[in-house]
């Protein structure tokens, strides 16, 4: 299932602390990726 891939995938990132720049990647990206989907 992609919606349970991508959520293990964000919640795996953001379990432990990510470096700087990781989390900003990810901050960006995710939205994009979501509305993407939509």
């Amino acid at each position: 299932d992609l919606d349970r891939a991508a959520l293990g995938a964000l919640q795996g990132a953001t379990v432990p602390t990510p470096p700087e720049e990781l989390g900003a990647r990810v901050t960006r990206t995710a939205p994009f990726v979501f509305s993407l989907r939509n």
